[in-house]
């Protein structure tokens, strides 16, 4: 060394970027702990509220269905800690996506895992979708109940960076037991509320959801443990043989817990996704023996057992597996004959879809926004369509369904050329996800569920290849060392900062936002309740005028002489805004009185025969008593 060079020593600062970059896989790690840790958090949440008394009873409620109030408490909380771990995830993917940048933004990459780039550009289509929409505010902040806006997309992406950083196998490994034995533990509650404890039916008010508040979303996951459980049987094959026989006693579990969910098209996913790990498993030149097929075996004794068991007992029940295949076997029917039942094949699913095409037709560019079919767009009475893949069309436009799919089909050819190369735990990891891609077929994304398909979409994301997204390999000690780039160190850590205060304080803004148009939300809900009220009486014989209560919780009506459903009614501002917009473009009638208070209110419908001979609705806000 000579006497002229200078030894720089890297500041406070310096220090703490680098020990960032060298820490970015173990926090990603942390990270995604938290995501699978969070549903158990919300589950105690709700036994500690059910135990402190915290819920309402049934005596308080006079009568009113105890799921009502106990839905929007859990709900809100739900989603309120789902924001803040997400704000946490988001700012620390930033941070690692700016130390990246020369390893993300070239051409080499782009070649490399071009469906990194295709879900960044579906990101920013997302973002301008959001933005000419009918309301912003809606689409960015997402329903009050599955919370699927832009802001979600954010957060979802954040995870999927997280996942795309985990190189270190051993950390996959240990994700897989996580999720899995997380999903074992609500499936023991789920399975125990069937003994009638009242207990938990007060904490968890409907059966078969636990904490994710309908049996279809807690369904999707439980078919994703069951894959979990069965990939870490087959490819984690170092494995101790009593972890390995643990994993067989989670699958059981689960196995039987899909059955009692009775989300048959969860089921069908994992049935599906058991033959597809097998080609996995033979394409990537392992050794096929007998015990490899344990897996299967238990999932199918399993389910011989539940169409045989009742037929072998002296109960009158029917199995519930068996019944699902006879409705499934009637709607094929009907499709194929093109008769009047048709259409509520897959539980009233095909004429969703069917008017979810119609809807694409009408904006297929960039769709009605992030849960876009609200109001007057909605599909008979319903916000989502029930497949996720018509409903990115729906909501983003054609073009977003094709980068998705185009992100999808890259990554999976990549990785079936190489799959004799992939460390077992990715390839346990992509049944998972082809487990959840399959079921999304009939499934609806849900803050509450997706996180963790796009947790293993990120952990598979890079197959055979190095991580596209590593600090510790994007040489940052070295852009440290030089006085010049002291200050582009500032300036990317501001940078951060800026683009974290930007989205939080969107996000406040929007919130203040929507309290202002909670009349739209008034309105929409008598439209929906109108919708929805001629559907379920269309084939009624109504010859002189009946009344009900329509319960907005549940989409149903309820006969006038029980008590009236919870209250739903927000509106707690003025008129102004989004709602005079929202009745420009629909040419609504219904009135708005702004002296009323929604807020203790509910709706009432009015059936009767027009002069026409069709049916009349109408719907009015009645105050509760």
């Amino acid at each position: 060394m000579s006497e002229n060079t200078a030894v720089l020593t890297p500041g406070p600062f310096q220090k703490a970027v680098n020990w960032f970059a060298s820490n970015a896989e173990k926090i990603a790690f942390v990270m995604l702990i938290l995501w699978c840790m969070l549903p158990v958090f919300m589950t105690g949440y709700d036994l500690f509220m059910g135990a402190t008394g915290r819920f309402p009873t049934e005596e308080e409620l006079q009568g009113l269905k105890l799921g009502n109030i106990n839905y929007t408490v859990a709900i809100n909380f739900y989603y309120h800690a789902f924001c803040v771990l997400g704000i946490i995830t988001l700012v620390f993917a930033i941070l690692c996506i700016i130390l990246c940048h020369s390893r993300i933004f070239n051409k080499a990459a782009l070649k490399k895992m071009p469906w990194i780039y295709l879900l960044g550009a579906l990101l920013v289509w997302a973002v301008i979708s959001t933005l000419v929409s009918d309301d912003i505010v809606h689409g960015f902040l997402g329903g009050d109940y599955v919370h699927d806006g832009l802001l979600s997309y954010f957060f979802y992406m954040a995870v999927f960076v997280c996942g795309s950083m985990i190189r270190n196998e051993d950390y996959l490994r240990r994700l897989l037991r996580i999720f899995g034995s997380m999903m074992c533990l609500l499936s023991a509650i789920m399975l125990l509320q069937e003994f009638n404890i009242y207990f938990l039916d007060y904490c968890f008010p409907a059966r078969r959801t636990v904490v994710f508040n309908n049996s279809n979303h807690f369904g999707y996951l439980i078919c994703m443990g069951v894959l979990a459980f069965a990939a870490l049987f087959l490819f984690d094959s170092q494995a101790k043989k009593a972890v390995r026989f643990s994993c067989l006693l989670g699958l059981a579990l689960l196995s039987c817990a899909l059955l009692v969910n009775n989300t048959f098209g969860a089921y069908l996913a994992a049935a599906i996704t058991l033959v597809v790990m097998y080609v996995f498993y033979i394409r990537s030149g392992r050794k096929v023996s007998f015990i490899i097929f344990i897996p299967a075996l238990i999932f199918l004794v399993i389910s011989l057992w539940n169409v045989v068991g009742p037929a072998l007992s002296s109960s009158s029940s029917t199995s519930t597996l068996s019944a699902n295949f006879q409705q499934t076997g009637s709607d094929i029917s009907n499709i194929a004959e093109n008769n009047e039942q048709a259409d509520r094949a897959g539980s009233g699913r095909l004429i969703l879809w069917k008017e979810t095409v119609q809807r694409i037709m009408q904006r297929p560019f960039f769709g009605f926004g992030p849960e876009g079919f609200f109001g007057s767009n909605a599909i008979r009475g319903n916000m989502r369509p029930h497949n996720e893949y018509l409903q990115i069309a729906g909501y983003l436009g054609i073009p977003a369904l094709l980068l998705y799919l185009g992100a999808l089909f890259t990554m999976a050819w990549h990785h079936w050329k190489r799959l004799k190369t992939m460390k077992p735990m990715v390839i346990a990891a992509s049944c998972v996800t082809v487990a959840y891609l399959i079921s999304a077929f009939v499934g609806n994304p849900v803050f509450n569920t997706v996180p963790f398909f796009w947790m293993f979409l990120g952990l598979i994301s890079c197959g055979a290849e190095d991580a596209l997204i590593d600090p510790k390999q994007a040489d940052v000690e070295a852009q440290l060392r030089e006085k010049t780039d002291k200050k582009r160190v500032w300036v990317i850590a501001l940078a951060g900062i800026i683009c974290v205060a930007v989205i939080a304080g969107i996000s406040a803004f929007l919130e203040k936002r929507r309290e202002n148009s909670n009349e739209m939300a008034d309105l929409q809900g008598m439209m929906m309740a109108e919708m929805t009220s001629r559907l379920i009486l269309q084939d009624a014989e109504i010859e002189e005028p009946v009344e009900f209560w329509y319960d907005i919780s549940t989409l149903s009506l309820v006969n006038i002489s029980e008590q009236m459903p919870a209250p739903y009614g927000l509106g707690t501002a003025r008129k102004g805004g989004a709602l005079k917009q929202f009745i420009e473009e629909t040419g609504v009638t219904y009135e708005y009185d702004e002296s009323f208070d929604y807020r203790n209110s509910v709706l009432k419908v009015t059936a009767s025969p027009a002069s026409d001979g069709t049916l009349q609705v109408t719907v009015v806000w009645a105050e509760q008593n």
